[in-house]
Parts: C-alpha cells; structure tokens; sequence
C-alpha cells in the first residue's frame, strides 16, 4: 500500500498519524466487538489514525467515532484486555500490523506483497503437507 493511495478503504497519511500509545483504542475494538461491531471500529480507528490525524490514544478522542458507529463504550476492563493480549505477546508480537499465518513466525509491520504472499504460500504448503 502507498502512502495517499485508496485501497476501498481508508487514505493512509503517515504524515498525520500522531505517534502515540494506544492502548485504549483495542479497549475500543473490544467494546465494539462485543456488540457486534469490530470490523467497522477497527477500519474507523484505522481511519481515525491515518486520514483524520486524531489521537487515538485519547480516550476522549475515541469517543466520536464510537457514536459514529453506534458503540457503547462500556468500560473495557483493561485486565481482561491483557488476558486476551497475552497469547499474541508470547508470540513476539508487540505492535502491528501483525499478520498471524497458518501458525508461522509473525511477519511484523509493514510488508511487501511478496512477503504476505511467499508466507501464505509457505502456510498452504505446510497444511498441505508438502515442502
């Protein structure tokens, strides 16, 4: 993906996304995923980030497009959040993108096409049972 390019989905500009920590914006997706909601929260934080320039690391912030979407944000517990988060960090995994592929080594951050797909085509071999 190029910086300033639609995909049908959200404009990437690095330039505008604020380096921040985010923690409560999977609080957010957990919110939304348990109404129902977290594909559309996701590509909204996502958006959020990399289009608007929003904070979302700001827990105010992230309260607008919560009610864009018709989220309830009931208050996440941050503990039941790390438990969900735990299997990922045993991985390695400590920040994303992250792409979990048939049970290989996470490729972490940004990838090339080719990357993704030499890893999916390693997964469908090994599932497969070929070399």
């Amino acid at each position: 993906m190029r910086p300033g390019t639609p995909y049908g989905g959200p404009l990437i500009e690095y330039g505008k996304a604020i380096a921040t920590g985010t923690f409560q914006a999977p609080r957010r997706i957990a919110d939304a995923d348990r109404q129902g909601k977290a594909e559309p929260m996701t590509e909204r934080l996502f958006r959020a980030h990399f289009t608007d320039g929003l904070h979302i690391g700001d827990a105010g912030t992230l309260a607008r497009p919560a009610a864009e979407i018709g989220v309830v944000m009931d208050g996440f517990p941050p503990g039941e959040l790390q438990a969900r988060l735990d299997p990922v960090r045993r991985l390695g995994v400590t920040g994303v993108p992250v792409f979990l592929i048939g049970g290989l080594p996470p490729p972490t951050g940004s990838q090339t096409e080719n990357t993704l797909f030499a890893t999916l085509r390693e997964a469908a071999q090994t599932r497969r049972g070929t070399p």
